[in-house]
């Protein structure tokens, strides 16, 4: 199956699932292609909003697999606060931006983690806890990954259908179009040639008036000297 370049974009934390990740990453790599795949925004530039560069590369993606294990849910930063309820966390950002823009998310639980409920999870993100997960466990993990790229591949179709459907509407559309304006074009020429022949047939009508109005007086002269005669 041919893939663009970003269409699965891979969210995950460090901290709680970079081994799967790494796993996954290659599974994926290999049945979709490398430049199908987006896992790290490794570097951002200084002075770039990391918000944007992040949420740009989600946008970039039809799907996004969010690896969800046990720490993902209640990780704290530094200060001891959960960073799920940051919203300069990336994993959020990612995940957020998304659901915002109806990009299809893939929760895939980790070694039997349980989805979030929506009251566990921070605003941007509740909706999560409605979408359907993929299982996935270290005892288990090709034929997880089979399955994942079972769902992942319907995905892809289902999203390249509704491509394709926008693109033959937005063609259509296009074709009345101009359809439309060559109709347009048509009667306004008809119009216009309609008009010059009736200004010709008034011309014609009146050039027709003017000759017989010189015909009747040159008539009427001529009577009138073979009066005198």
């Amino acid at each position: 199956m041919t893939a663009q370049k970003g269409r699965i974009f891979i969210s995950y934390r460090r901290a709680d699932s970079a081994g799967y990740a790494g796993r996954i990453y290659d599974r994926l790599a290999a049945h979709f292609g490398e430049d199908a795949i987006f896992m790290d925004v490794n570097t951002i530039e200084a002075g770039l909003d990391f918000v944007e560069v992040l949420e740009n590369a989600v946008r970039s993606c039809d799907v996004l697999v969010a690896l969800i294990g046990t720490r993902w849910l209640n990780i704290k930063d530094t200060e001891g606060k959960r960073r799920l309820d940051n919203p300069q966390d990336f994993v959020r950002i990612e995940i957020a931006a998304a659901l915002k823009r109806e990009i299809r998310v893939i929760p895939v639980l980790v070694d039997g983690v349980n989805m979030p409920n929506s009251t566990e999870l921070p605003r941007g993100l509740k909706s999560l806890a409605r979408r359907n997960a993929v299982q996935i466990s270290h005892h288990s993990f090709s034929a997880d990954a089979y399955r994942l790229i079972s769902q992942l591949e319907l995905a892809l179709k289902a999203i390249e259908k509704i491509r394709e459907n926008k693109v033959a509407q937005e063609t259509a559309k296009q074709i009345s179009k101009e359809k439309a304006a060559e109709e347009k074009r048509r009667h306004k020429s008809v119009a216009k040639v309609l008009k010059e022949k009736t200004k010709q047939g008034a011309n014609e009508t009146l050039s027709l008036q003017k000759s017989n109005r010189e015909s009747i007086d040159s008539s009427g002269i001529k009577v009138k000297n073979d009066e005198k005669k």
